[in-house]
């Protein structure tokens, strides 16, 4: 009879443990499913994989992309990183007589999400045929990349932009700064977009690497969807916005993009511009839309406004700041989503940016 009971517990417990996988996979296979149909989804899984982390700690609350990393798109298009860390031609160091160099800052609108290393917004102001032919030779570092907010902006100039001598520098901000501007009471980490992969990166600057349960979501998207849970639920770009920009969180905005500018020197010009938006066009794509569309426009908006008002307080200062606003048509040609742009909107973007500087330039 003991026999009999220990085969019938082994049983239950083979049953039970055959149970448990065969859920697992299931739900594996539901999540992974879901991740083809929703792209938001799909890229918040991607951010929660802990083993290709694409970013590495850059000064106190930055980061950067890793040298050499490559970054695909849902449409098929690829950004590649260069050996040190943007994307681009790498320049000379030091900085050879004959050459106007512009360090470019932002996030994925100025990195480029969604098209290739030669339909940039960087890309084209090579090209640009309004440059002056007898001007200094025009040079872009585009120091942009996704996720990159206001603070991170400002790490990223202070740690590696100054570093190419610019002789102007581009704050192409807003977008990322969205969700950041709603919770002016949290940290900067706890609703940054890349919110999963910073927090990743800071424990492994503790611990020295990822832990089993990370290797465990490196395989299992499963695995990842609790981190996104808490994301959406209690922190996280997730979640939705208040219906009006906190005012607090808008003086934190202008003052830390106020910090960035600062960091170069009085006479080195600063163009201060806000990334087009689609919303309310033709556009159906969703890039970084949080809660509602109608909502999210209106932050954007106000973070323009800030940027205007900070552009002639520093002009005021006897700093040569100015602010560049981009006239581009809300259709699927300029437009991918929400945010990011065609080739043919960044050839637009950038043309306002080379007709800003040239004058600039020759100074």
């Amino acid at each position: 009879m003991a026999s009999a009971r220990r085969v019938r517990r082994s049983s239950h417990l083979l049953f039970g443990l055959a149970a448990v996988v065969a859920a697992l996979a299931l739900g594996e296979a539901a999540v992974r499913l879901r991740a083809r149909t929703l792209p938001w989804f799909a890229q918040r899984l991607g951010e929660w994989d802990p083993i290709p982390l694409a970013i590495e700690a850059l000064g106190v609350d930055g980061f950067r992309p890793r040298a050499g990393l490559v970054v695909t798109y849902e449409n098929g298009t690829a950004a590649h990183e260069n050996s040190v860390h943007y994307r681009g031609p790498v320049v000379a160091s030091p900085k050879p007589a004959g050459v106007f160099r512009v360090v470019l800052l932002g996030g994925s609108t100025s990195h480029g999400a969604s098209v290739n290393d030669d339909a940039t917004i960087d890309a084209f102001m090579r090209r640009d045929p309004a440059w002056p032919a007898n001007a200094p030779r025009l040079e872009v570092v585009n120091l942009g990349f996704d996720g990159l907010d206001a603070v991170r902006d400002f790490e990223r100039l202070r740690g590696e932009g100054l570093t190419f001598e610019p002789d102007a520098v581009i704050v192409h901000s807003g977008i990322n700064d969205v969700p950041v501007v709603a919770h002016p009471e949290a940290g900067i980490d706890d609703h940054a977009i890349l919110h999963g992969a910073i927090r990743r990166m800071r424990a492994w600057q503790e611990r020295g690497g990822p832990s089993v349960w990370d290797r465990v979501k490196d395989v299992s998207m499963l695995a990842r969807t609790p981190g996104i849970l808490r994301q959406r639920g209690g922190g996280g770009v997730m979640g939705g916005l208040p219906a009006e920009p906190p005012a607090a969180g808008l003086a934190r905005y202008r003052a830390q993009v106020r910090r960035t500018a600062e960091l170069v020197a009085p006479q080195v010009p600063v163009i201060l511009s806000t990334p087009p938006s689609a919303i309310g066009g033709s556009v159906t794509g969703e890039g970084y839309v949080f809660g509602d569309p109608a909502t999210t426009e209106r932050y954007r908006v106000a973070l323009a406004a800030e940027l205007r008002v900070l552009a002639g307080e520093l002009a005021s200062e006897s700093r040569r700041v100015i602010y560049a606003a981009h006239a581009v048509e809300r259709t699927p040609r300029f437009f991918v989503d929400d945010c990011h742009l065609t080739p043919e909107g960044n050839r637009l973007v950038a043309h306002d940016f080379v007709a800003a500087l040239a004058p600039l330039a020759s100074r």
